[in-house]
C-alpha cells in the first residue's frame, strides 16, 4: 500500500525515500514522509496541473535514483512526481515549488552524478556490416572452470554483533552478485554510530543532518577520503528486518551492490520509534 503522510522504509545516500510501507510495528524506515514541508502544508490536489515530455522522464528518472517514489517513469510529470519533487526541494534547502525548474534539475543532476558518476547514456555505435562467416571445424568445449568464490571477510574487532551480523549480510549479498565483500572501515563505522545516535537524540529521519549536514560534510569532517559516497538508513527492530527492507528496495539495494563501493561502516544504536536506529556508510577508493 502506498500513503502519503508518516511512511517508512530504508534509506539511502542518493537521497533515499520510499517505495512502499508496512505497519510501524513491523517498519523498515527510510526519510520521514510527512504532509508539512516547512512552513507549507502540500496536498495532492496542489500539484493537479501535469507537465509531460522529456523533461519530465529525465526529472522522473533521477528522482527514482535518489530512491524518491515516483512510481512508472512514463514523462507524465504529474502530482506524484511533483510531490516527489517538492520533498527534494525541501531536503536540499530549494524553495518548495514542485516545479522542475533550473535550479532543482541541476540540483538532482550533481547529487546523481555525484553517487554514481555521469548519467549521460554512452553513443550507440553505429552497426557494422555483418561478414559472411568462414565455416570452422566445430572445436570440442573446454569444461567451464568454476570461479573462486571471494573468501568472507574475518570479523572485525570493535564492532557489535548487531553490526558484524549486518555486514555479513551485505557482504552475502554482493557475493552472490559476484561482487567483491565490502571491508570494513572503522572510521566509517563512526560516522554511521554518530548518524545514528543522532538522528535518536534530535528525533528526525533523514539524509540531512541538523548537527552533522549532510552525510558528505559529517565524512569530510572525520578526515574520510572518497571518489565515491553513499549512505543507507533504516529503522527496524532487528537486523534481519531491517536488510530484508533495504534489500527489498531497487534503490537501497543498488547501493549494497554497487561495484564503486570498498569500503563499508555501519552504525547501529537501540532507541528511536522503530527499536533500532541503522546507518550503513559506503565510500569508493
Amino acid at each position: 500500500m502506498k500513503k502519503a503522510g508518516k511512511l517508512v522504509i530504508g534509506g539511502l545516500l542518493i537521497f533515499t525515500l520510499l517505495t512502499g510501507f508496512m505497519p510501524v510495528k513491523e517498519a523498515t524506515a527510510a526519510f520521514c514522509l510527512t504532509n508539512k514541508l516547512g512552513s507549507q502544508t502540500l496536498t495532492e490536489t496542489n500539484f493537479c496541473q501535469a507537465i509531460r515530455g522529456e523533461q519530465a522522464k529525465e526529472v522522473q528518472t533521477l528522482l527514482d535514483k535518489l530512491v524518491y517514489p515516483v512510481g512508472s517513469i512514463d514523462g507524465i510529470c504529474g502530482s506524484r512526481t511533483r510531490w516527489c519533487l517538492s520533498l527534494f526541494q525541501r531536503d536540499v534547502k530549494l524553495p518548495i515549488t514542485g516545479v522542475p525548474d533550473e535550479a532543482t534539475v541541476n540540483k538532482l543532476r550533481e547529487i546523481v552524478e555525484k553517487m554514481y558518476g555521469s548519467i549521460k547514456p554512452a553513443p550507440t555505435p553505429a552497426p557494422e556490416p555483418t561478414p559472411e562467416p568462414t565455416p570452422v571445424p566445430e572445436p570440442t568445449p573446454e569444461p567451464t572452470p568454476v570461479p573462486t568464490p571471494e573468501p568472507t571477510p574475518a570479523p572485525v574487532k570493535g564492532l557489535t554483533a548487531d553490526e558484524q551480523k549486518m555486514i555479513d549480510l551485505v557482504n552475502k549479498e554482493r557475493q552472490a552478485a559476484g561482487l567483491k565483500p565490502l571491508i570494513v572501515d572503522m572510521d566509517l563505522v563512526k560516522t554511521a554510530r554518530m548518524k545514528s545516535q543522532d538522528m535518536i537524540d534530535n528525533n528526525y529521519f533523514a539524509h540531512n543532518s541538523p548537527t552533522y549536514g549532510s552525510p558528505f560534510d559529517l565524512m569530510k569532517s572525520q578526515g574520510i577520503t572518497y571518489r565515491y559516497a553513499g549512505e543507507n538508513l533504516a529503522g527496524a527492530p532487528t537486523v534481519e528486518r531491517a536488510h530484508t527492507g533495504l534489500m527489498n528496495s531497487s534503490g537501497h539495494r543498488a547501493n549494497i551492490l554497487n561495484p564503486n563501493y570498498t569500503h563499508i561502516g555501519i552504525g547501529i544504536v537501540d532507541g528511536g520509534p522503530y527499536g533500532k536506529m541503522f546507518t550503513q556508510h559506503f565510500v569508493g577508493r
